[in-house]
Parts: structure tokens; C-alpha cells; sequence
């Protein structure tokens, strides 16, 4: 299900900051038994954890730009070593 808005623009940008899905589904055999279930997403238990993920992301990036360094260094040490 999309709602066609960031979770942090809901906890930032709106004073209701849970969602109630409601959902009915039947059961495939011979009764064909309805279901009738629901569920309250709560986007403000998400914030601490989107600040984690948000910084997990930024860290990986940085290990990501120090490998592209250290491939040219490699790079650069080879080629000094075997003009000597």
C-alpha cells in the first residue's frame, strides 16, 4: 500500500501521525470464511529508527568514498613502485 508521502514529511508535517488499516479477506476452501482485520501504524514509533537508518546510510557512504581513495592510492603506489 503507498500513500504517496514520506514518513518523515507525515511526523514532520502532520498533527495525525497514525494510520488505522482496516482489511477483509476470505479464506480459499470450502466455507469461504470472511476475515475481518486491522492494524494502527503509528509513523512516530518510526523516527528514531529512520534517524538510525538515515545515519547508517551516511556512514556507508563515507566508507564507500574512502574505498574509491584508497583503490587510486593502491594505483598510485603500483605505478610509482615499478617506475623506480
Amino acid at each position: 500500500m503507498g500513500l504517496d508521502i514520506s514518513v518523515t514529511n507525515i511526523i514532520n508535517s502532520f498533527k495525525q501521525k497514525s494510520l488505522k488499516v482496516e482489511y477483509e479477506y476470505l479464506a480459499h476452501n470450502k466455507r469461504h470464511r470472511k476475515y475481518i482485520e486491522s492494524t494502527v501504524i503509528d509513523f512516530e514509533d518510526y523516527g528514531g529508527f529512520l534517524l538510525y537508518i538515515s545515519e547508517l546510510d551516511e556512514f556507508k557512504n563515507s566508507v564507500d568514498k574512502l574505498h574509491g581513495t584508497v583503490g587510486r592510492l593502491e594505483n598510485a603506489i603500483e605505478d610509482v613502485s615499478f617506475s623506480e
